[in-house]
């Protein structure tokens, strides 16, 4: 939050839209509800707005899942062997269909998932998208959404973790919310549909600079 802060002062942003994605929607969420002056517009991309929410939305993807995938999951995470083979095999299946759908994965992504902090992850979230005990356990900012000024679009893939029926349930708790699904899209449409992404992003800026008395 204060690195967010620090970065809006230095670059002297007097009025600025502002883009967060999955755990970074939690961010700008918690950073909207100190009122910050200036904000025009949001996006809240593949929305993390309630992690019991989230969690119970992996779970139930995990049911559409092969038993043996079931099963790999539910005993590495009970006799705590997370770090196993067999175990980051089973999650991976699960990344691939509701994380990026893109086969093969884009270098920078592999290099980005063999680099993840799994100590910070582990500590903030949990063993997995679909199992949080961390410090994020509790986190649920949809009571406090209707504090929400100014206009947010709300956006997710079809098959995201971040699913339509909970995203366009955030949305609907704002007072000018809109809510938009990328058809062919997981949890990184702009990696799954570039195009698709960029202009549905570039379409809601350009509307809210010609809002009257923007």
């Amino acid at each position: 939050m204060e690195e967010l802060e620090q970065v809006i002062q230095e670059l002297e942003l007097k009025e600025f839209h502002i883009l967060g994605h999955s755990w970074g929607t939690m961010l700008l969420a918690a950073f909207l509800f100190k009122k910050p002056k200036g904000v025009r517009s949001v996006i809240f991309s593949g929305p993390a707005l309630d992690a019991q929410r989230w969690e119970r939305d992996q779970r139930d993807y995990l049911k559409q899942f092969p038993k043996e995938v079931q099963e790999t999951i539910e005993i590495c995470e009970r006799k705590q062997t997370t770090d196993s083979p067999e175990y980051k095999q089973a999650v991976k299946a699960f990344y691939k269909r509701h994380m990026c759908r893109v086969e093969p994965w884009p270098k920078e992504m592999e290099e980005d998932m063999k680099e993840l902090n799994h100590q910070i992850y582990n500590f903030m979230w949990g063993a997995s998208e679909f199992t949080v005990t961390g410090t994020l356990k509790n986190f649920d900012a949809t009571g406090r959404l209707k504090e929400i000024e100014m206009p947010a679009l709300f956006t997710c893939g079809w098959f995201d973790e971040a699913t339509p029926e909970a995203t366009e349930h955030y949305a609907g708790l704002v007072q000018d919310g809109e809510f938009h699904v990328f058809e062919n899209s997981s949890h990184m449409p702009g990696i799954e549909e570039p195009e698709a992404y960029v202009e549905t992003v570039r379409e809601w800026l350009n509307r809210q600079e010609l809002r009257p008395g923007a």
